[in-house]
């Protein structure tokens, strides 16, 4: 799997259903597959949900693109967000 990509726009600002009132959802699982275990990254927001499917080596790659994006903020606000154990914030 490659890198994600930075090039590509973050927010399509036209789409209302990206405001704060409509929550979204990160959801992360393993699964066993015949190539060996897979991480399952799963966004949920508005009218979208995109799964997308990695071995280990990939989603740490994206692990470390969201850290390092992260750490470039004054402070990483999410609003409405529910974290793969149903609460919010984590």
């Amino acid at each position: 799997m490659q890198e994600p990509q930075a090039e590509v726009a973050t927010v399509d600002p036209g789409n209302h259903f990206l405001g704060p009132d409509y929550p979204g959802q990160l959801i992360s699982a393993t699964i066993q597959t015949p190539g060996g275990p897979r991480v399952l990254l799963t966004i949920r927001c508005g009218p979208a949900t995109v799964t997308v499917t990695m071995d280990k080596d990939s989603a740490k790659l994206w692990a470390r693109r969201i850290d390092e994006t992260a750490d470039a903020t004054s402070g990483l606000i999410v609003p409405n967000v529910v974290l793969g154990n149903g609460r919010a914030g984590g």
